[in-house]
């Protein structure tokens, strides 16, 4: 059985370095993955804009085969898998390419900045009967995959309302280091705050219901930032976002997400059910409830925490649940058409924070499954 190749655009960048290449990909290479009962070898092809940086961190993991030629390495028949870990802005282009050679496709996301964009490129994949996959690396980490198992358990009840906090504060002075690079907030160069951060909480929202109907505010509040050299540039990228929601069987909920706020921890979602509540962040899950022993008398909240699942790098997790898929037949239900109906659900935020009203989200998809 000859080893499984996989093509990596995007390593020189800091996610496509330190989750995919160091967290993921360099593992399974050592570990090799699961295909009809067997072990699989696992080859990599590094690909990159600049060959001194691609030949470089070829070097330094003893990665044999590296290129700037993406269309080169898209036309190498032993290449089974496409990955773009690319600034948002250049994925759609690559991807397309990567569809007419007939390559499996696994993205980070967002797939596409526009949901037009994303539907027809889970399209073309379908037609051409590719498997696709996208990165959704907050499902696979302790925090909530322990809250997955509390709703299969159902031990919240019927969901009722949803919460979800995420932000951090990012540097905007040229004395501070940006944490995020600057063409995040640059809509030219591919940045856009809603693609990049709703696309996280389509899936983990839609583990309690598909989202309907959205109602958003939208702002930028930091409108004059400083790249990596300390230059001043102009923002065109909001930086922060309130959206109400409604779910699928009646839930209601609310998400803020913001690069100008300093929460106790990045992602945080809490679930109100009928017997209880959770709250969920990556690394923990805990249940609560609240009784009343007299009739005024004040909540006295009861909590406990979610026993945690064994420890696995969250990205290591799926890129293998992926690899498994393309090589047998291991379910991987996060696929291109996932992303084109998250791709709507940003686009719907983006029209309802444009017009001040409640916008659909809309739910065919046309003839893709």
């Amino acid at each position: 059985m000859r080893p499984l190749v996989v093509a990596v655009n995007g390593v020189t960048g800091r996610m496509g370095r330190t989750r995919h290449l160091h967290g993921a990909l360099l593992p399974l290479q050592r570990s090799g993955i699961r295909s009809a009962g067997r072990r699989r070898e696992l080859d990599l092809v590094l690909v990159g804009r600049r060959a001194a940086a691609v030949s470089q961190l070829a070097r330094e993991h003893g990665v044999r085969r590296w290129s700037t030629d993406l269309d080169a390495v898209l036309g190498d028949p032993e290449v089974d898998v496409y990955f773009d870990a690319q600034r948002s802005g250049l994925r759609s282009g690559a991807v397309t390419a990567a569809i007419k050679a007939r390559k499996h496709l696994y993205c980070e996301k967002p797939l596409a900045l526009d949901g037009a964009a994303a539907l027809e490129l889970a399209r073309d994949a379908e037609q051409a009967q590719i498997r696709t996959g996208m990165v959704q690396d907050k499902l696979f980490t302790p925090g909530f995959r322990a809250l997955r198992s509390v709703l299969a358990a159902g031990a919240l009840g019927r969901i009722l309302d949803v919460r979800g906090d995420f932000g951090y504060w990012v540097s905007a002075d040229a004395a501070g280091r940006p944490q995020r690079p600057s063409w995040n907030y640059r809509r030219a160069d591919g940045g856009d705050f809603i693609a990049d951060l709703f696309s996280h909480w389509y899936y983990l929202l839609a583990m309690v219901g598909t989202p309907l109907a959205v109602s958003a505010l939208l702002a930028t509040h930091v409108p004059r930032r400083h790249d990596e050299s300390g230059r001043p540039y102009d923002v065109d990228v909001e930086d922060l976002g309130h959206v109400l929601v409604r779910l699928h069987g009646g839930v209601t909920g609310v998400i803020s997400t913001s690069w100008i706020q300093r929460p106790p921890t990045p992602f945080t979602l809490t679930l109100h059910g009928t017997r209880a509540t959770a709250m969920a962040t990556p690394d923990a899950c805990t249940l609560s409830t609240a009784t009343l022993p007299a009739p005024g008398a004040t909540p006295v909240p009861r909590q406990q925490p979610v026993p945690m699942p064994p420890q696995e790098d969250e990205f290591l997790s799926q890129w293998r649940q992926f690899l498994e898929h393309v090589a047998g037949d291991t379910p991987f239900p996060w696929t291109f058409c996932y992303a084109a109906r998250a791709a709507l659900f940003c686009d719907a935020i983006r029209n309802s924070g444009r017009r001040g009203t409640w916008c659909d989200v809309p739910e065919d998809t046309g003839d893709v499954r």
